[in-house]
């Protein structure tokens, strides 16, 4: 079967990119070199700044935002807007591309379905990831003191990264039963080692192409860790399914126009230079 998703993103945005402005003229896009801009952020508030948020060239089915890890799919932002299903989305906006879909009956649908399930258990995880930093006690409270104080991170700026706290992978587990997943699907879905929420607290979304693949996890300072053969545990923890650090680096769905790219070497750097307002960061993990 045909990966609907995929020919979405290879296909049907390509040859949509040059009418962008007219299909969606409530993000107020404007053409700028390779990608367009916008003053309005994913939540439609408006920035000084005429290029808070953009779509590349590169990534033409993603909406980014300035300083902000995770982007959101334009299907979804038309789909939304215009208040329409899943189907008729794709035949509108085929029709605005003057492209045919692939026929019904290739689509696989019921992958769609559960990637789209899938994304979010991972979008629920991390709501309850922010929660706790910001509203547990104890461990979650030294977690957000270490980003604060010893990191220098504001509150905002916490918020923008995305990072958040697991206070145990048992507690996650019941949180996520209580929104009404599996416990099948939870375990199909989160792939988390055994020092992920026992040592490494800190939770970072893996976010690629606008989507929570997966979760990087960060001990709490720089003290070494090691493991009962005596090897150093490395500071950053990650879901077994993306370990795959030596063929893509972290935040590459961010980068802007033709501008040098900057290596850093763990993901909480990246982040916070983005944040900040430096470009075309990423990180090896």
């Amino acid at each position: 079967m045909a990966d609907i998703t995929q020919w979405i993103k290879s296909e049907l945005f390509p040859a949509l990119w040059d009418d962008l402005d007219s299909i969606y003229p409530e993000l107020e896009l404007k053409r700028k070199g390779g990608k367009w801009i916008s003053p309005l952020y994913l939540s439609g508030d408006r920035d000084t700044r005429l290029d808070k948020t953009w779509v590349s060239s590169k990534t033409p089915w993603l909406l980014h935002e300035q300083g902000e890890p995770r982007g959101k799919s334009l299907f979804d932002i038309y789909k939304e807007h215009n208040n329409l299903t899943f189907a008729e989305a794709l035949k509108a906006l085929s029709k605005i591309a003057r492209v045919e879909p692939p026929q019904s009956q290739e689509w696989d649908i019921d992958r769609w379905k559960q990637d789209k399930h899938k994304q979010g258990l991972r979008q629920t995880a991390q709501a309850y990831f922010t929660w706790c930093l910001f509203n547990a006690q104890g461990k979650a409270q030294d977690a957000l003191k270490y980003l604060k104080e010893d990191r220098g991170y504001t509150e905002a700026e916490i918020e923008q990264m995305g990072l958040g706290f697991i206070p145990s992978q048992e507690k996650l587990k019941e949180h996520l039963i209580k929104k009404g997943y599996t416990a099948e699907e939870i375990a199909s879905t989160l792939h988390f080692n055994g020092w992920i929420g026992s040592t490494h607290c800190i939770s970072i979304p893996f976010v690629c192409s606008g989507d929570i693949v997966g979760f990087d996890f960060r001990q709490m300072g720089s003290e070494p860790i090691y493991n009962k053969s005596g090897a150093e545990v490395g500071k950053y923890q990650f879901e077994s399914d993306i370990d795959t650090k030596a063929e893509r680096f972290f935040n590459i769905a961010s980068l802007k126009d033709d501008k040098d790219l900057i290596i850093v070497e763990g993901e909480l750097d990246c982040l916070t230079a983005s944040v900040r307002g430096i470009d075309n960061v990423v990180a090896l993990g």
